[in-house]
């Protein structure tokens, strides 16, 4: 390992060409009216048979330049957005002459492509590209008005249930990052933000089933990355769009975009708000048994009010230093305020079905969360080969406070008099703060391969406080059972290395990267602690070949890691009522996986990929049940092991010149097995899933989009989640010259979209019934202004991938 590291390292050292010669090329781009045009793509090739050789970007003063060029004969292109394709004269770099400086290129106005230049982009909702699959949600008429977790929901291969927990492909443990930067929230309050979250703010959605070693290795299931609309035209340009819809309560959201690109400085904001109202009705059924036989059961049928109301603020600023150095800053801000009001009756029977005694419980849960992230950010390229340096220093800062009132009356019980009604307060502030920092380096080797090498390092601290009081004859008094301070401290450091090269027909990707975790956690109200330290090796494998033009087999192997939540290890106790509770396990060890994905492609197009898994000691939500007094405790515990085998198949179909379609079929196995409970856990279901989306154009201004999907039962640890089922339709008319945009869209008109589940190990005998607000109209308006000239998109996702994720917080 020495020897190789030893060896990477002299190698970025040493010159990369043995050419005798490094001749240079020149130039600057203007446009017919003599303006400098920056952001040009120009390229350079032989003349003998028109061999790309290198490629540049004008800079602020529309120059560009080529160094290390032998000789030869060639001649360059140049292409911009809103211009005609330029093709220069012949020219010959020789021992005599191995500098040229061309003459000033002038780029020609071309007015159909302007006008052409903000026409909706006609990729599919669904494409599959050779390492992840794209939703492009922009592209997609029945997601405008949508939040992002609808729009997840409708995402090939993965699943959200109404708690929020996302699977993939089956699998629990999904890295969700928003530009590259992990959430670090809990399952809970993840799920609120993706609420909180309008989908027109989104641009795609990114399904890594198995990442580089270049990418934080923490995900056992993968990673999902939500891309954010940037506009990245030259001047002055912005975008805005309102949307209201209703289903069983009242959904609006609204958002500017603001972007201004000139020679030096690239200046981005946007703005935000979304006020989304929902309702949840659901019936809860556990049976209660002795030596086989049912002796009582609880029936509860909880009806849930949630209120979302969310302000997103991003701005951010790029400096452009030089022609090969960029400065950037970003600030994202994000305030949400959630009232989830609840009433739930509760029903206690023998095992005749006589009623035992019943009782009500009245629950408002006021949640205020405030996150800041601030980025600054250093990239810059050496030469012309693609030598690249980029550099993060993040800091990250998430306040919460959690308002918990909780009123229980008793409403019949034979025999005694009734009880004055349980009154309970939590108070449940909670602070994380997180600071990395990340540095990545690119050097190509030759024109084939390529050495990628970085390192990263994050200290994240919480401190949550959960404070409970009881009130009793007009007073309150500290409830010092439930009452819970807990402190927790983590540093990890990771390394990575990547070498990429291809050979004739063949690519491969070789990745090592090594993460040391140390982390230490303290009740202060009982002076229990507890500590991790360990270090682990995460490689991986990526070759694909090149059969033919219209054939290619990929094949990717990788070693994973899923830590627990940092408030999943805080055991604090969080009530929904008087019988169920939330609580967190300060014995939770961070779980492994290894992934394998064999991946046949057909013309770039159609792909059928087999893949398995194998995790150990699985992070799983699970119930457990105390059969005297009824309550039950929703946990996290490690569940031994996890196998997932299975394949999908993607098939794009053109039906007919107006009609265009894409199918999803995915099929595979989930087993869990190993001790639970003092018994052995061992279940396994096969699920298959089905996506569709069909798009219709209809005239010149009309379009249209269906889209479906259906899950058949599947697991999700303990839980047996039953079939789920959606439709939705939505059309499009175009404005104004394609700046506007009006559109219209129904989800679930047929309430297909349930979420309902089934919990039967040792003592538990659970089913649950759960119906969403998931019918819903929604009206939608877009509106863009600016200028059409379009210039490369610069986005960051900064260093800090996996922290932010793991966020839990008391809500």
């Amino acid at each position: 390992m020495k020897k190789l590291f030893t060896a990477c390292l002299v190698s970025i050292t040493m010159p990369i060409y043995a050419q005798t010669s490094s001749g240079r090329v020149e130039g600057q781009v203007t446009d017919d009216t003599k303006k400098l045009v920056e952001f040009a793509n120009v390229t350079l090739h032989r003349e003998k048979d028109s061999t790309f050789v290198k490629a540049a970007i004008t800079d602020q003063q529309g120059s560009f330049g080529f160094e290390n060029i032998s000789e030869g004969r060639y001649f360059v292109r140049v292409s911009q957005v809103g211009y005609q394709k330029f093709r220069s004269p012949v020219f010959g770099l020789n021992a005599d002459n191995k500098s040229i400086k061309l003459s000033d290129i002038h780029l020609l106005t071309d007015t159909k492509a302007l006008s052409e230049v903000t026409v909706r982009s006609n990729k599919p909702f669904i494409e599959r590209e050779i390492d992840k699959i794209v939703l492009n949600v922009e592209n997609s008429i029945t997601a405008a008005g949508n939040s992002a977790i609808e729009v997840l929901e409708k995402a090939p291969g993965v699943t959200v249930d109404a708690d929020g927990n996302v699977t993939l492909k089956g699998k629990q443990g999904v890295l969700i990052l928003i530009d590259g930067k992990p959430t670090n929230l809990s399952t809970n309050d993840l799920a609120n933000m993706l609420r909180g979250m309008a989908a027109s703010q989104i641009e795609k959605i990114e399904l890594i089933t198995n990442p580089s070693a270049k990418y934080d290795a923490t995900g056992n299931a993968g990673i999902i990355n939500i891309r954010m609309k940037r506009d990245n035209k030259l001047g002055m340009n912005g975008s805005f769009n309102l949307s209201v819809g209703q289903g069983l309560r009242f959904k609006q959201n609204a958002g500017l975009n603001l972007n201004y690109r000139d020679k030096k400085w690239n200046i981005f904001g946007n703005l935000t708000q979304v006020n989304r109202g929902g309702e949840n009705r659901s019936v809860i059924n556990r049976k209660f048994s002795s030596d086989g036989n049912i002796v009582s059961t609880l029936t509860q049928r909880p009806t849930q009010l949630p209120h979302f109301s969310s302000q997103n603020l991003k701005l951010g600023v790029d400096y452009y230093l030089s022609r090969k150095t960029i400065l950037g800053v970003n600030l994202n801000g994000v305030f949400n305020d959630i009232m989830v009001k609840a009433t739930t009756p509760s029903d206690s029977r023998d095992a005749s079905g006589m009623l035992l005694n019943s009782n009500v419980t009245s629950n408002s849960n006021h949640d205020k969360w405030k996150n800041y992230t601030l980025n600054f950010n250093l990239k810059h390229t050496f030469d012309s080969t693609g030598k690249e340096l980029t550099a993060d220093i993040d800091y990250a800062s998430y306040n919460q406070q959690v308002i918990q009132n909780s009123t229980t009356e008793t409403t019949y019980n034979p025999g005694q008099a009734l009880t004055p009604p349980y009154i309970l307060r939590g108070d449940l502030p909670s602070d994380i703060a997180i600071k990395t920092f990340k540095i990545d380096y690119v050097h190509p080797l030759n024109k084939l391969s390529r050495l990628e090498i970085g390192a990263k390092s994050s200290f994240v601290s919480n401190d949550g406080n959960a404070q409970y009081f009881l009130k009793q004859d007009d007073s309150e008094v500290i409830d010092l059972n439930r009452t819970n301070h807990f402190i927790y401290h983590e540093n990890i450091n990771a390394g990575y290395l990547n070498f990429n090269t291809k050979f004739n027909k063949t690519g491969v990707q070789l990745g090592l990267r090594g993460e040391q975790t140390i982390a230490d956690g303290k009740q202060l109200s009982t002076n229990a602690t507890f500590s991790r330290k360990y270090f682990q090796l995460f490689p991986t494998i990526f070759v694909r070949q090149e059969i033919n033009k219209n054939n290619e087999l990929s094949l990717n192997v990788g070693r994973r890691i899923q830590r627990p939540n940092y408030q999943d290890l805080n055991p604090f106790k969080f009530f929904l009522d008087i019988y169920v509770y939330r609580e967190g396990n300060p014995e939770l060890q961070p779980q492994f996986t290894f992934n394998s994905e064999l991946t046949y492609t057909f013309k770039q197009q159609y792909s059928i990929t087999f893949y398995r898994s194998r995790t150990r000691d699985i992070i799983s939500t699970v119930l457990i049940q105390n059969d005297i007094t009824k309550v039950a405790a929703q946990s996290q515990r490690n569940l031994n092991n996890l196998e997932t085998i299975g394949y999908n198949i993607s098939i794009p179909v053109k039906y007919t010149k107006w009609w265009n379609g894409n199918w999803y079929f995915e099929n595979y196995h989930n087993r869990y097995w190993g001790q639970f409970l003092n018994g052995e856990f061992n279940q396994q279901l096969t699920t298959c899933f089905v996506n569709t989306t069909n798009t219709f154009t209809i005239g010149k201004s009309w379009s249209a989009e269906l889209t479906g999907y259906y899950q058949s039962p599947f697991l999700f640890g303990t839980f047996k989640i039953l079939s789920q089922a959606q439709i939705a339709l939505g059309v499009q008319r175009q404005l104004w010259q394609r700046k506007g945009t009006f559109k219209v869209s129904v989800s679930d008109p047929f309430l297909t979209q349930r979420n309902n589940m089934i919990v039967r190990y040792q003592n538990l005998d659970m089913t649950l019934r759960r119906r969403l607000d998931s019918r819903f109209v929604m009206v939608s308006f877009n509106y863009r202004f600016g200028k059409s000239t379009v210039a490369p998109a610069r986005r960051r996702n900064g260093g800090s991938e996996e922290e932010n994720r793991r966020i839990q917080t008391n809500g």
